[in-house]
């Protein structure tokens, strides 16, 4: 398995080369909008519905994590406890037969009772040396799976709820993600983007993973626990929802305002608290600056701040996609990027915990 994997990063590698050789000699079309930006209208939302939407987001997270943290660090039952407690080595040495007692002698005076008055021990408790995620997953599997599905849940749910609000308010159709009419092309648009950027971005990250270890939350759970629903929740996770939530937050929401307040003439009222302007309804004079791209790829980044190293690869990453949604307007081409990539690393998180036995 080791070696088909292998073979498949040198094919991409091999396409890669050649994807970059025809688009630096302009003969792609495909990629045109990278240079030259296809006409689209400008985002409506402000930075207060912003706010709203980072509300929406993270109070149903900080609710799971209070769950995770209430589960974890409680007081085993008695009986659990006692199967998880390893048993105490005792020094005492072994009991003698005790002789015979003569038929003229006094009894022997009764035995001491152990003292009573102390304390018995507590109930074990997690190291809270070890992240919550991992103690709850190895004391309770099946608790730990319900939130991992919980989560995602709370997650997409967070996020549709703000991307609710813009819509409701602005009646903005370019906060669900632009035109879907075109999601062939956007699919192929993923794919070519796909191969031309995750090369290098795996060769970057393994460069840096040499010297910093990576730590990616997910994938330590996994190998702590390398179960089949473990797999499946994680998977589904990072390569159905993690692409659709991130690339709608990141590219849509964030990119998509700071590319409306970086446009000339839009007054800050606008920008800042929604105020209604005549410039939102006039088709834009020119396209869309370069740096909100790179600001919200910046944010990205500071976003998996945690994971190591990884940062640095995924914001060179997150900046390829943003140009991809700078030049079409559209989410799809970036969420078919995200969506290989997390493919091709969780495909090779399964060949590094099964290996030779996925053959």
């Amino acid at each position: 398995m080791t070696t088909v994997v292998n073979g498949l990063f040198l094919g991409m590698v091999v396409a890669c080369v050649t994807l970059w050789a025809r688009f630096l000699r302009g003969h792609l079309p495909l990629l045109s909008v990278v240079r030259q930006c296809e006409p689209q209208s400008i985002a409506r939302w402000s930075l207060f519905d912003l706010i709203v939407v980072l509300v929406c987001v993270f109070f149903p997270q900080i609710l799971v994590q209070a769950v995770v943290q209430a589960w974890t660090f409680r007081p085993l039952p008695a009986a659990a406890a006692r199967l998880e407690a390893p048993p105490k080595p005792t020094n005492d040495p072994p009991t003698a037969a005790k002789p015979e007692r003569a038929a003229d002698s006094p009894p022997a005076p009764p035995a001491a009772k152990p003292d009573t008055t102390t304390d018995p021990p507590p109930a074990a408790r997690p190291k809270r040396d070890d992240s919550p995620e991992l103690e709850l997953a190895r004391r309770a599997p099946g608790q730990f799976v319900s939130l991992m599905w919980l989560r995602a849940a709370a997650l997409v749910a967070g996020t549709v709820l703000g991307l609710a609000w813009v819509y409701v308010r602005h009646r903005d159709r370019l906060v669900l993600g632009g035109d879907w009419g075109r999601w062939r092309t956007d699919i192929v648009l993923g794919v070519v983007g796909f191969l031309m950027l995750a090369p290098p971005v795996l060769l970057m990250q393994l460069a840096l993973t040499q010297l910093f270890p990576s730590q990616h939350p997910l994938i330590e759970l996994v190998l702590a626990k390398p179960e089949a629903r473990f797999l499946w929740a994680a998977g589904v996770t990072a390569v159905l929802v993690a692409p659709l939530v991130e690339e709608f937050q990141f590219r849509v929401l964030i990119q998509g305002w700071l590319q409306t307040a970086a446009r000339p003439g839009i007054p800050s009222e606008s920008w800042l608290v929604g105020a209604p302007s005549p410039e939102w309804e006039a088709a834009p004079s020119e396209p869309p600056r370069h740096w909100p791209a790179i600001a919200a790829s910046a944010v990205f980044a500071l976003a998996h701040a945690s994971h190591g190293p990884d940062p640095i690869p995924l914001f060179f990453f997150a900046w390829g996609i943003g140009l991809l949604y700078r030049g079409t307007g559209r989410v799809l081409p970036g969420i078919v990027v995200h969506l290989l990539l997390n493919l091709w690393t969780l495909l090779l998180l399964l060949v590094r915990i099964y290996g030779s036995s996925l053959t």
